[in-house]
């Protein structure tokens, strides 16, 4: 299975290339840490590692060749994933998620 990395870049949501950093896993939870360039504290999400099975085909074609673990997009803000403005509220969340993980969308 192809995990999800530990930290990466992106511009998830067009607000500058960010740096997401792991700061901990419980099972499918995981909390983030997002930084600007700069290395100043953007935020924190908190989320449900997506799970796609090999052998899913995406709709522009392209085909998953193992099983892998994605972050999930925009869709699943308010669902299975949170931004937070101060860790503690992530931790909050963090702690709300990994407790009633079978009742978050999976």
């Amino acid at each position: 299975m192809k995990m999800l990395e530990v930290e990466f870049q992106t511009n998830a949501d067009k607000t500058g290339l960010q740096t997401f950093k792991q700061l901990k896993r419980d099972g499918r939870v995981c909390l983030y840490r997002r930084e600007k360039p700069d290395g100043s504290i953007f935020g924190y999400e908190v989320i449900v590692v997506k799970l796609t099975k090999a052998g899913t085909t995406f709709p522009n074609g392209v085909v998953v060749p193992e099983d892998t673990e994605s972050y999930g997009g925009a869709h699943s803000f308010g669902r299975s994933a949170y931004f937070c403005s101060t860790l503690q509220r992530a931790e909050e969340r963090f702690k709300e998620f990994v407790a009633n993980i079978g009742r978050v969308v999976k």
